[in-house]
């Protein structure tokens, strides 16, 4: 993540308490969700449920998942809704961006891989995000105090593996200024691919209930 250099009085100004704060808190956010992805295993996902299936909670009422699978999803819903409370993950963001962040939510009756390439941009999206920040304040503070805040030294690229901060960062941009993401990427598309017991025409009338379509 660059941060870009200042010259003059600036230079050794340091950062208010409360944007240190929201750095220091992004980067941890942004940390556990990428230790959620490494450890997020295919068969987590893939279980259709009456509807869209859109709750996570749904899989509180399925007795045979394994505890180790509810965890992840009652720890990825609690970072999801961290992240969307965080200043530079929610608030800070466009109108466009928000619908775009919503659009990248996972949920268990996805397919496995319909998960990883949404939590993949999702990251991509936060890494964007932080660098967008610290760009912002190193005009005006000095940057050794943002880089620091930020614990950006603690993530390293081998964190991300078998993807890089730099691939990553690409999938949120490319997610971002397209909106898709292969194959299933728009709301309909992926509703049907997780239920595959339920008629087009009824996720269709599911979508535009939920605002969604």
């Amino acid at each position: 993540m660059q941060v870009i250099p200042i010259e003059g009085a600036n230079a050794n100004k340091p950062v208010p308490t409360p944007a240190a704060n929201s750095l220091t808190g992004g980067a941890d956010l942004l940390q556990k969700m990428v230790a959620l992805r490494n450890d997020f295993k295919p068969d987590y996902a893939g279980y259709v449920v009456p509807g869209v299936g859109e709750a996570v909670n749904a899989l509180e009422y399925l007795p045979t998942v394994p505890t180790n699978q509810r965890d992840w999803w009652k720890n990825y819903e609690d970072l999801y809704q961290a992240t969307k409370r965080h200043d530079m993950y929610g608030a800070g963001l466009t109108g466009r961006e928000i619908g775009l962040s919503k659009g990248a939510a996972i949920n268990p009756a996805m397919q496995g891989e319909s998960v990883e390439k949404y939590m993949d941009a999702r990251i991509g999206m936060m890494l964007t995000d932080m660098s967008r920040k610290t760009k912002q304040l190193s005009q005006s503070f000095n940057p050794k105090a943002i880089e620091a805040a930020t614990g950006i030294e603690g993530i390293k690229d081998a964190q991300f593996s078998p993807k890089t901060m730099d691939d990553f960062a690409e999938i949120g941009k490319t997610y971002r200024s397209t909106g898709k993401i292969g194959k299933g990427s728009s709301w309909l598309e992926r509703a049907i691919e997780a239920n595959p017991g339920v008629s087009k025409e009824e996720i269709i009338k599911q979508g535009k209930r939920l605002g969604k379509i």
